[in-house]
């Protein structure tokens, strides 16, 4: 009976054990497996993680751990897995994620493998990586691949090799990445879905006959593998709608011995060493506006290339170039695409471009642009002229400014070319070359379209202004005027008496006459354009005999007279009007229809063309500048018509004037008039501008 109840306690106890035995050793089976696992190969650390360098397995079915040690497998180690006896049996090899890189002859020789999925972490495969895998026919990328380097016989012979050239299809891409091409001659467009050119893909395409290779619109190239192009006989690369493209890999174009042209688009991020090793003949190259690092040396010469078009956002020059900064060309021209340029740019190129050029947004500083040892020619933005020292810009052919429309120039560079040309620019103020040194600046040529203001003696001191007769002087020879004033546009910057005969005439077109155009000379006559609208402050700092308004279609255009602009005096004005193509001289009288402004002092109302009016004296009729009230009269109306009342026309103070009636067609009252003994005011609706000092204070509606 003792027995029987030891046996009931010890058969639940013996049950229990053996359960948890097994259900133990079921639940670490995996484990002892994954430890097994991970004995059959032999790993190395390789910086951001471990690379499978060995197999000691004989599994047909080969998985690799994507960790060991608790840190990721990245790599498969050069020819870990290349034993083709070894392996013969192996059917299938999985390969783990977080993989990056695939070795060289990683899995060469393995024959029994049909298919292989690349991980999408994977950026590289190696030469010959799965080389003489003769039944792979089947490689998965996936749509999200970050393949960027495939390198020479990474896939041949194969089946995907072998079935290709069967086939008559000109590319083999699998999930956009280029695997294997056909031979091509004359013109070669890459397809657009092309994302990844692997080496095999791009040297394939042909060794010779290539005259060009470009992609079509809309291409989603974003990587060149190692050597793809190396050693092919093509003359242009334009890749410029490659907007995608992130990577070029080394020696890409090495040895193409009759390269002439490259063109990049805005994005590139990686150049690989010696890209351009041996590209001899290569004479333009343009990588946009990309910012790239370089961190390898890729040109071995560069006395060929002659125009270089690079982002002053490209770092470490000095790398990219190497020993090759000892054989830069003397015929360089470099165009600045985008940002800054900085020192280490100025010390590689400043001892060898004939040319510069920034485009626009690009910028260099007057300091370092004026380092340019051998320019002969300079393309620069407005900016950098407005923050310049007095060091000079040396371009023996020529300089040219330019701006947006919007921008004016304000500063007095000291620039030593030939000819001078200035663009886009709104405003050129004062002075703006009148400390030029004397002997520089042969030839001036404004595009005048954004043209809005030019101040006084802008070229005073270039030899454009100083030395040339009238026929090489004037720009825009459309203005005519042959006895010569100085053009810039419609703007007249000068009038000079060359024939010294007294008489000049301002040539047809020109709208502004501007500030101190005529100086120390005086002229018996001058003749105004039909076209001229503005007469600018202190205009005209001479005497002249007669002054004649010319008419367009019978009016009068004149806007604005300055200030000081007539204060020398005049004699006489007469009006002139087309017939039979010719401007003659009329009996009409001067009618300034237009005018809306004139500045103080415009006028010296003692010269001898007011003083002969008597009591009142207008200018055009349209513009008062001087009364004489007869004594005993109280009232003074303003003729109808007047539309401006100058500055110093009247001082009712010591007179018996207490009421002043101002008509509806006066728009401005100048300074000083009236005094302290108006009583009474009545001024038109129209008025609008009132200036300066001295004039009472009133109620413009009352």
């Amino acid at each position: 009976m003792k027995k029987e109840k030891i046996w009931w306690i010890l058969i639940p106890c013996i049950f229990s054990f053996v359960t948890t035995i097994v259900l133990g050793t079921l639940l670490l089976l995996p484990v002892f497996r994954y430890s097994n696992q991970l004995n059959q190969f032999k790993f190395e650390w390789v910086g951001d993680g471990y690379a499978v360098a060995e197999y000691y397995g004989e599994s047909t079915s080969i998985s690799i751990p994507s960790k060991y040690n608790g840190k990721k497998v990245v790599e498969i180690a050069n020819r870990a897995f290349s034993d083709k006896e070894k392996f013969a049996s192996v059917k299938s090899i999985t390969l783990p994620t977080g993989l990056v890189r695939i070795g060289d002859y990683a899995f060469c020789g393995l024959v029994g493998i049909e298919s292989v999925s690349i991980p999408a972490s994977c950026k590289t495969i190696g030469d010959c990586a799965f080389y003489d895998c003769e039944s792979l026919k089947n490689v998965q990328f996936g749509a999200v691949s970050s393949v960027e380097n495939i390198g020479v016989g990474a896939f041949s012979l194969t089946m995907l090799q072998t079935e290709f050239f069967e086939s008559e299809d000109h590319y083999l891409i699998v999930d956009g990445i280029a695997l294997f091409s056909s031979a091509s001659s004359g013109d070669v467009v890459l397809p657009k879905e092309i994302k990844v050119l692997s080496h095999d893909a791009g040297s394939l395409l042909g060794k010779s006959g290539i005259d060009s290779i470009s992609v079509e619109t809309g291409s989603e190239l974003a990587s060149i593998s190692d050597r793809a192009f190396s050693g092919c006989d093509v003359r242009l690369v334009d890749f410029s709608g490659a907007k995608q493209l992130k990577n070029i890999g080394s020696s890409c174009f090495a040895d193409c011995s009759g390269l002439e042209t490259a063109v990049f688009a805005d994005g590139l991020e990686t150049v690989g060493g010696k890209t351009f090793y041996g590209c001899n003949a290569l004479e333009f190259l343009s990588f946009g506006k990309s910012q790239i690092e370089f961190s390898e040396q890729i040109f071995d010469n560069f006395r060929s290339v002659e125009r270089l078009e690079i982002s002053a956002w490209c770092y470490n020059l000095e790398a990219a170039f190497g020993a090759a900064k000892y054989f830069i060309g003397d015929n360089l021209s470099i165009y600045v695409t985008d940002g800054t340029v900085y020192d280490e740019f100025v010390g590689l190129f400043a001892g060898f471009a004939k040319k510069i050029e920034l485009a626009s947004g690009a910028n260099i500083s007057w300091s370092r642009i004026t380092r340019f040892e051998k320019l002969a020619s300079a393309i620069v933005p407005i900016s950098v002229l407005n923050n310049c020292d007095s060091s000079a810009l040396c371009a023996t052919d020529e300089v040219i400014v330019f701006g947006t429309g919007k921008e004016g120039l304000n500063c007095s560079p000291n620039i030593e070319t030939q000819k001078l040309t200035l663009i886009g620019i709104s405003r050129i103020e004062k002075d703006a070359f009148s400390t030029q040194t004397l002997g520089f600046i042969d030839e001036v040529v404004v595009d005048c379209s954004s043209l809005e203001y030019v101040g006084e003696n802008v070229f005073g001191r270039t030899n454009w202004f100083v030395n040339n007769n009238n026929e090489s002087i004037r720009l825009g020879t459309e203005f005519g005027g042959e006895d010569g004033p100085v053009f810039v546009g419609n703007f007249c910057i000068a009038i000079k008496d060359v024939n010294s005969d007294g008489s000049v005439v301002v040539g047809e077109g020109v709208e502004t006459i501007c500030s101190k155009s005529l100086s120390g000379s005086n002229l018996s006559e001058l003749i105004l354009p039909s076209t001229l609208k503005c007469i600018k402050d202190s205009a005209f700092m001479a005497k002249i005999g007669t002054i004649a308004f010319r008419q367009n279609a019978g009016v009068i255009l004149l806007e604005e007279i300055g200030s000081g602009a007539l204060y020398f005096g005049f004699d006489s004005v007469i009006v002139q009007k087309l017939q039979d193509g010719e401007f003659v001289n009329t009996s009409d009288s001067l009618v300034l229809g237009n005018i809306s402004y004139v500045g103080n002092n415009a006028f010296n109302k003692n010269s001898q063309y007011f003083t002969a009016m008597g009591d009142v004296a207008t200018f055009g009729s349209t513009v008062l500048v001087s009364i004489a009230v007869s004594e005993g009269e109280h009232n003074l109306s303003f003729p109808d018509g007047t539309r401006v009342i100058a500055s110093n026309c009247f001082d009712a103070t010591d007179s018996d004037i207490w009421q002043i009636v101002v008509p509806n067609s006066v728009l401005m009252i100048g300074e000083n008039n009236f005094g302290t003994g108006i009583r009474i005011a009545s001024f038109g609706e129209n008025l609008g501008v009132v200036e300066g000092t001295g004039l009472f204070e009133f109620n413009k509606n009352s």
